[in-house]
């Protein structure tokens, strides 16, 4: 299996869970949030990083981690990568 990060995005946090492990973490969706979470990741560094685009709200992640992680954007309309405790059971549907 590669070792892959999904990235949940919203405007308040930014839920991650590498795929490998299974551990998932929380961050504010902001500058202190983002170096957290490249805290979180650590030297092993990602086969890929996926997280979906979801206007404004994705751009400061894609920014800060241009030139550091193998970032793969998909379509916010799929379902998430990794089970949040709020996402419902009808958002795993979709």
């Amino acid at each position: 299996m590669k070792d892959t990060i999904g990235i949940d995005i919203s405007k308040a946090t930014l839920d991650a869970c590498r795929l490998s492990t299974d551990k998932a973490a929380q961050f504010p969706n902001s500058a202190g949030g983002l170096r957290a979470l490249r805290r979180w990741i650590g030297k092993q560094m990602p086969e890929l990083v996926v997280f979906a685009a979801t206007g404004a709200n994705h751009a400061a992640l894609e920014r800060h981690f241009a030139e550091i992680l193998p970032l793969v954007k998909v379509n916010s309309l799929q379902p998430p990568l990794c089970p949040s405790p709020r996402n419902t059971s009808q958002d795993r549907r979709r």
